[in-house]
């Protein structure tokens, strides 16, 4: 009944904003944005062989979102969760609560950002760039992997960071939340007169966090969910092709939920986990039609962690990796107007330092302490051609090699036909894999056995998508998916109370899927995201963890006179299965969001509520929780003040 609702208060929407379209001009919505991230290069959105949602800074400061993962949430087929530690992102069918999203593909400004011990993928607070540095965030759903190789698999997010206009500008913020919850950042861009873009930032945050009650252990976790995040971000651009670019973030965080099974509501448990890159890069225009882009980038990864054991014994988890690399790519434009388009490349990476390491402290017992470094480097190539103004045809293959489990390749297909100047039509199929991590294979400390014989996961999609632009900046899309999943990793037991991750698991999502952004007037904006779909594993039951709907909405209104913005957005869920085979409840979560400047030139007053009606909502525990369901988070605030100078 939510659901129906929702539904029809959106295609209300829909239909009373015909009635300004007459007025609103012959803006092609398709054919005027464009994104970096599809085709690793600037392409408008009706030229990219894939579906792709783009949220803007604007949907993220009027609707009051703070994490990538609660940004992601307009864009249909995604849900996220937290299991009070991370952060979990569920795309079109398919999540797992303990993946650590490592079948997306994360990236800033095309700098990849999942690690290379556990393919982890942040998108909570524990995220590398802070949600106040994105200009925009860019989702290519589908497979990837023919450009980007491991981890594009159910998606690409690719973070843009802000820029400099042609002014000098700095901001500076600070909000404060339930739970004695801080945040607070400051940034600032310039742009010299000869052209040079700078744009730095720095962001932190403290929490004291709630008291968990689970009546798993018939007690409350008492002040065991302190949160503290730290993060860095910089950019330099020249006109000639330069760009550099580097971030740091570190993220502890204490763990109520008693996870692996360690002792409940004890002050020990928690992780920390800090990541670092640098990346250099040139693009070279030898003439109109040949680029040739060169980079080469740096990155690390430390992760800590501390579980206490009944005895007491206290646990030690430690990994790093540190690796180094570069990619060439050559973008070559022949015939008239560009009429055929080749991209080539190919990337290598070594990761130097790779270790992982476990040991009880007192008594002191060694688990593990091993790593082995690895190298992999992949080799692609795509190509677009226009047979005419009207249909558009794109191949590509990629071959990558990896020294611990030998090769791979991905081929892709698309056809776009235009079927007027608003409307188009594409058939998409493409294949991704995602390698096994070095967690997977090599980690064998407690009840893990390592497993080096692990092969890659596959994935096969198909699809349909329907385009159409409306007006003033105002978009439909409506599309059939049908994802063929092989090889899946899962931690299977392996006896004696021991697990190992085995290929043993395949999976099949048939989906159908809404989206629109419109514009109803100069002051009016709304959105519109809706997943239907159906996700079977190989003895044909439902997946975990796998609602059948997915509903998002929103609405934005801009009142000029008090200069303010006053929004409302809304997320539904419908009921899924946990990993212990119970079932949750549907759930629909409203919040409203208010920002105003009451002085021209003075600060910017926001605030957010939360779970307005204080909806119980649950996620799924993964399989090292001894709970079926993690509560996620009730009726919660935010006020804060942005201020430019």
């Amino acid at each position: 009944m939510k659901a129906l609702i929702l539904t029809f208060t959106i295609f209300s929407i829909l239909a009373q904003a015909q009635t300004f379209a007459q007025n609103a001009g012959d803006f092609d919505f398709f054919a005027q944005e464009s994104v970096y991230s599809a085709g690793k290069k600037q392409q408008k959105l009706k030229d990219i062989p894939a579906s792709v949602y783009i949220i803007t800074s604007d949907d993220i400061a009027n609707y009051g979102f703070r994490t990538l993962a609660e940004a992601l949430q307009m864009v249909p087929g995604f849900y996220s969760t937290t299991d009070r530690n991370y952060s979990y992102l569920w795309v079109r069918g398919f999540g797992r609560p303990s993946d650590y999203n490592s079948r997306i593909l994360l990236s800033v400004n095309g700098h990849r950002l999942n690690d290379n011990v556990y393919d982890s993928a942040l998108f909570g607070a524990e995220e590398v760039i802070d949600i106040n540095f994105v200009d925009k965030i860019e989702v290519v759903k589908g497979p990837s992997s023919v450009l980007y190789g491991d981890n594009a698999f159910l998606a690409t997010v690719n973070v843009v960071t802000k820029k400099p206009s042609e002014k000098k500008l700095s901001r500076a913020g600070f909000s404060h939340s339930s739970f004695e919850t801080y945040r607070g950042f400051f940034d600032f861009a310039i742009k010299t007169e000869e052209g040079t873009e700078i744009y730095s930032g720095a962001s932190s945050l403290s929490s004291h966090g709630q008291d968990h009650y689970y009546r798993e252990y018939a007690s409350k976790a008492k002040n065991m969910d302190s949160e503290k995040a730290y993060k860095g971000f910089f950019s330099f651009r020249k006109v000639n092709g330069w760009f550099f670019q580097a971030a740091a973030s570190r993220r502890d965080k204490e763990i109520p939920t008693a996870s692996f099974g360690t002792l409940f509501n004890n002050k020990k448990d928690m992780t920390s986990d800090a990541r670092s890159f640098a990346e250099i890069s040139k693009e070279s225009k030898f003439n109109d039609s040949l680029s040739v882009t060169s980079r080469f980038f740096y990155d690390g990864y430390d992760y800590y962690g501390k579980y206490l054991y009944s005895g007491p014994i206290l646990n030690k988890d430690f990994s790093k990796s540190y690796f180094y690399g570069a990619e060439i790519r050559e973008n070559l434009s022949i015939g008239k107007d560009g009429s055929h388009q080749l991209t080539m490349g190919q990337e290598y990476e070594r990761t130097f330092k790779l270790n992982q390491k476990n040991y009880d402290d007192d008594p002191y017992f060694l688990y593990i302490d091993e790593g082995k470094p690895y190298y992999r480097w992949g080799i692609y190539a795509q190509e677009e051609l226009n047979l005419s103004k009207s249909i558009k045809l794109v191949a590509g293959l990629r071959y990558d090699r990896y020294e611990y489990f030998g090769y791979v390749y991905n081929p892709r297909a698309a056809a776009i036909w235009r079927l007027s100047t608003k409307d188009s039509l594409k058939l998409l199929y493409g294949s991704a894999f995602r390698a096994p991590n070095a967690f997977e294979t090599e980690y064998s400390a407690l009840t893990f056995i390592s497993n080096p014989d692990l092969k890659p996961e596959k994935i096969k999609t198909y699809e349909i998508i329907y385009e159409r632009s409306l007006f003033s900046r105002s978009f439909f899309t409506a599309g059939f998916f049908f994802n063929d999943i092989k090889n899946l990793i899962s931690l299977t037991p392996a006896g004696g109370g021991a697990y190992k991750f085995e290929n043993v698991d395949k999976a099949k999502t048939a989906g159908f899927e809404l989206s629109s952004k419109i514009s109803l007037t100069a002051k009016t904006s709304a959105f519109f995201s809706w997943l239907i779909q159906d996700s079977r594993d190989k003895n044909d039951r439902r997946l975990t963890n796998s609602p059948q709907n997915t509903l998002s909405c929103g609405l934005s209104y801009w009142q000029p006179k008090y200069n303010s913005n006053f929004s409302f957005n809304a997320f539904y869920l419908d009921s899924r299965k946990t990993n212990q085979a119970t079932m949750l409840s549907p759930s629909l979560i409203l919040n409203i969001s208010a920002r105003t400047q009451p002085f021209r030139k003075g600060p910017v007053f926001f605030s957010n509520i939360y779970n307005l009606a204080n909806q119980p909502v649950y996620a799924s525990g993964s399989g090292d929780h001894l709970q079926p369901a993690i509560r996620q988070d009730g009726r919660t605030f935010q006020i804060g003040l942005e201020q430019e100078f």
